[in-house]
């Protein structure tokens, strides 16, 4: 029995008196009632249990959406026994398989996964309707055939939604069946909904007296309607969560309220944003899907790395998504496995950069250089350990790919995510519980695609999960308690005072719709499925229905204007009926901020503002400190002042503690490079991620790396009197040995082999210079000092000009101690000499800029005095650079004089640290990414400004060069 057209309140109170009729004569007489949405079931319950029975609830009431009682119904045939649903990536793997045999006009695109997900999406649509064996154009006939064949793949132990829907239709012929339903009404169902929910509903017509309640849906429900235009959808947004949180000052209840939109796409985001920000309780669909989630973003490029030949690369950016956890071991961390691939940039190319760092920085500690007495430093056991888990990584790859069924390949996957992906206690939050436990409900799914989706590839798999998370939406609160969101069908039939819809203009909200090319509209028309212009209409009638649910204020948005793009929007055409004085513009609340007048119907609101009102108890606005501090930095870099913003911390200069343990002479360097920098790196731990790309020839960092280390190697077989180790061919053999070491897979044979002739030649020369023509005496290689405060330290203390003590840290490159008894300290140097031509006796420090000579020397000139017996005084001792490339060496003698000018350098370094003088000044080298971050330019003029401050006096005469 079909009932009048009424408004909602007159549809609930239908409701009521319909099931105070079934319930007259038993108050446990069964009533069903078949709603449009689960959320509407929920509201209608609530009110029959307010109001139906006096007042006094009911029992033996349910409430089915027409999916749900098709599924109920279907349930209990035995033909539903030992079967399951086919769910969409089942699908997927029946179109691939059937592709894969038999790709006919999509030969050419058949591999692809746009082309399985769209053939997905259109054996949805046809399952739905009876196609027949009639006659098609080529393209249609390809794709029925395609449906047929998947179809066929998957009956049996499957059942599609047109099997569930045809046994709930066969069904009804059962009088149990009937008689568990009971009386049946339904409740604000859309005039025109999905093929079988018509099909489902007809049946029930035919055989029960079915009582219908319908809406009223005509354009007579948005009299009461405004509109409120925003100039683009985040402004759209922000204004409606100021609007809700006036309400909920008002006093009405959050569940009252309903927020709707035509298109999730940017609605679902900005409103869970927005209302999120502003502290509001809501219920609908989260704010991000599951393919967004961090542990979902790394199992797909996990998946996506090549088991042949790892990507480091790769596997860094999933460990810096913060998911990635070893089962069985511990990586470093995600800052630390960053450096281990860092280039940091020199000015001499060749030139391998030091790495220095301080004691009192517990996670710096891989920087230290010497540490390890066993010459394999942290960052080496690092690189170790992460060079062990890419094998691991490879080896899983490789037992993935391996899989010869999906079961297989769902247990590999559990045992995947399971060992490379543990959930980590600190960082686990409820959207993490509930992205790990859809993700494994996917995999454990694809269990079941073995016989129809044909034997797995790591390809297929990828798609598998990958196709499978996409659109995937987790839940945000229960319904009933908060603010609902949704998209327009889950808005019909709810007991609502209040409804904004949102995204009401043209290409929003009516959606653009387009003829779909596997199944044109003349084709959609002969099997019974809605063409394009009665989708259109459907959304409107749906618009509508939406719009009725409100007993309320009902208010209509729309943005004029694209987040994405320039241009600007057209009210939807839905709303042409509505009067110009029920319609609103607001403005930008970002420009009304610039003129002093922002705009918005109430008050405007950001999260911080929210919580500031929330503290403050107030509405006035908050003080504009902010403000204030960023035109302060602006005034004092404009004008030259040397201020905290210019690098002055004087203030909280107690609390710059890195002197006060072991330093390193390259990190003094680093200082006068440039004390911003040095602040930023060594104070604050700040480094710029500068990955290496793995090129196909050895870079000047490898090549650094390989001299040193042969060179080490060489100098160690000597002292401990291998047979033939010093030798030319020795030499040879080791430098050969260890470039095979290094090789990396991307390297070209014919250029990694020249570059090792090249290296070759100059150690040949060094050897023809160093053995041959000087003679050959080392005494030590790789001689580590530092740190203070160890048992077994060998640091040494150097008393500056104000009698406080400095302790050094390092490492040399190879001390020799001639027959003559003096020493002689070499460090290597692969790139060129020409930064380091100030170097003399008379400017042991190039007026400030190296240290490291000095400090090398002091510390083998006391070590020599702790060894020998007491003499007349220290051995004479002399520290040069060996330049490798040139065949050259620059060097001096440690003298009285020159400890006195290291000792005026390093201790105004050290005072100027230990005031907290830090002045900003551009730098090459090691500071060079530093510099473009902060911009060149500013900086070189900048520092001309700071330079005749009264703080920077002395310490300017380091840059003479640079000054105004």
């Amino acid at each position: 029995m079909t009932g009048p057209i009424v408004g909602l309140d007159g549809a609930f109170r239908m409701v009521r008196d319909a099931v105070d009729c079934a319930q007259s004569k038993s108050r446990l007489a069964p009533v069903t009632v078949i709603v449009p949405s689960r959320a509407s079931g929920i509201d209608l319950r609530r009110y029959l249990a307010r109001h139906a029975n006096g007042g006094r609830g009911v029992l033996n009431v349910s409430t089915y959406t027409l999916g749900d009682l098709s599924s109920m119904l279907f349930e209990q045939t035995s033909g539903a026994q030992g079967r399951r649903e086919v769910f969409p990536e089942a699908w997927r793997g029946a179109i691939r398989a059937e592709l894969e045999q038999a790709p006919g006009m999509f030969a050419a695109v058949w591999d692809q996964p746009a082309t399985a997900r769209a053939l997905a999406r259109t054996c949805e649509v046809l399952d739905a309707v009876d196609v027949g064996s009639e006659q098609h154009r080529p393209l249609v006939a390809e794709v029925v055939r395609i449906y047929s064949g998947a179809s066929a793949r998957l009956s049996g132990s499957w059942f599609t939604l047109m099997d569930q829907a045809t046994a709930a239709v066969a069904a009804l012929s059962d009088p149990s069946a009937v008689a568990r339903l009971g009386s049946v009404i339904t409740f604000a169902l859309p005039e025109a909904g999905t093929p079988l929910a018509s099909r489902l509903l007809e049946a029930l017509r035919q055989t029960l007296p079915l009582q219908e309640v319908r809406l009223e849906t005509d354009a007579s429900v948005l009299d009461k309607a405004r509109v409120v235009t925003a100039p683009d959808s985040d402004e759209e947004c922000r204004e409606i969560a100021r609007q809700i949180v006036e309400r909920l000052r008002q006093g009405v209840d959050g569940n009252r309220i309903g927020v709707f939109w035509g298109s999730s796409t940017p609605y679902r985001v900005l409103l869970n944003k927005h209302l999120s920000d502003a502290g509001v309780a809501v219920n609908g669909p989260g704010g991000r899907e599951l393919a967004d989630t961090a542990l979902v973003r790394g199992v797909l490029a996990f998946l996506a790395l090549d088991a042949v030949a790892i990507d480091p690369h790769g596997v860094l950016d999933i460990i810096a998504d913060g998911v990635l956890s070893w089962r069985d071991g511990t990586l470093p961390s995600s800052a630390q496995c960053e450096r281990l691939f860092a280039s940091e940039r020199a000015d001499e190319p060749a030139e391998p950069r030091r790495v220095v760092g301080f004691v009192d920085i517990e996670d710096d500690s891989s920087e230290h250089e010497g540490v390890d007495v066993e010459l394999l430093s942290t960052s080496a056991k690092q690189h170790s350990v992460f060079d062990s888990y890419i094998e691991v990584v490879a080896a899983t790859l490789a037992s993935l790919a391996q899989a010869k069924s999906w079961r297989d390949v769902s247990i590999s996957l559990l045992e995947l995510v399971d060992e490379h992906f543990q959930p980590i206690e600190a960082v686990q939050s409820d959207e993490a519980v509930g992205a790990r436990a859809q993700l494994i409900a996917i995999i454990t799914s694809l269990r079941f695609l073995d016989g129809i989706a044909g034997r797995p590839t790591i390809e297929t798999v990828r798609e598998s999960v990958g196709g499978a998370v996409i659109g995937l939406v987790s839940r945000t609160g229960s319904i009933g308690a908060g603010v609902s969101l949704g998209p327009l069908e889950s808005g019909v039939g709810r007991d609502l005072d209040e409804v904004f819809i949102v995204g009401l203009a043209e290409g929003i909200t009516p959606s653009r719709q387009r003829e779909d090319p596997l199944i044109p509209d003349d084709v959609r028309s002969l099997w019974g499925l809605p063409v394009l212009a009665e989708r259109v209409e459907r959304q409107r009638q749906l618009f509508l229905s939406v719009a009725a649910t409100a007993s309320g204020p009902l208010t209509l948005t729309a943005p004029r204007g694209d987040l994405r793009g320039a241009g600007g929007r057209e009210l939807s055409r839905w709303l042409s009926s509505i009067a110009d004085s029920a319609k609103i513009e607001i403005g930008s609340h970002h420009a009304g901020i610039a003129i002093g007048t922002p705009g918005g119907l109430s008050l405007p609101t950001t999260m911080e503002i929210w919580r500031l009102r929330a503290a403050l108890g107030t509405v006035a606005a908050p003080p504009m400190q902010l403000i204030s501090l960023a035109q302060t930095l602006r005034r004092d870099r404009r004008r030259g002042g040397f201020t905290r913003f210019t690098g002055n911390l004087a203030p909280v200069a107690h609390l710059i503690t890195v002197a006060d343990n072991t330093i390193s002479a390259t990190s003094l360097e680093d200082w006068v490079s440039s004390p911003y920098f040095y602040f930023l790196r060594h104070i604050l731990g700040i480094r710029p991620r500068n990955l290496r790309e793995e090129g196909i020839e050895p870079d000047a960092l490898d090549l650094g790396n390989i001299t040193h280390r042969a060179l080490e190697l060489f100098t160690l077989d000597v002292l401990a009197g291998v047979e033939g180790a010093p030798s030319r061919q020795a030499l040879i053999r080791i430098t050969r040995e260890v470039f095979g070491a290094a090789e990396k897979e991307t390297w070209l044979g014919h250029l990694w082999r020249r570059h090792q002739k090249r290296v070759l030649r100059e150690l040949e020369q060094w050897w023809k210079h160093e053995v041959e023509d000087s003679g050959w005496h080392p005494f030590s290689a790789e001689a580590s000092f530092g740190p203070r405060n160890d048992d077994t330290s060998t640091s040494i203390p150097f008393t500056l000009d104000d009698d406080s003590e400095l302790w050094f840290h390092g490492k040399i490159d190879r001390v020799d101690h001639l027959p003559d008894g003096s020493i002689r300290v070499i460090d290597y140097k692969t790139g060129g000499s020409k930064k380091y031509e100030a170097l003399a006796e008379e400017s042991p420090t190039a007026n400030g800029h190296f240290y490291q000579l000095p400090v090398y020397g002091i510390y083998a000139r006391d070590q020599s005095v702790k060894r020998v017996e007491p003499g007349p005084g220290p051995e004479p001792v002399r520290m040069t650079y060996d330049f490798l490339s040139a065949n050259t060496s620059l060097g001096y003698p440690l003298t009285d004089a020159v400890i006195a000018t290291f000792r005026t350098d390093v201790s105004l370094v050290i005072a100027s640290i230990r005031a907290g003088v830090f002045p900003p000044k551009s730098a090459s080298g090691s500071f060079a990414t530093f510099t473009e971050l902060v911009g060149t330019d500013q900086l070189d003029e900048l520092w001309p400004r700071l330079a005749g401050r009264p703080e920077l006096i002395n310490v300017a005469r380091f840059w003479p060069e640079e000054q105004a």
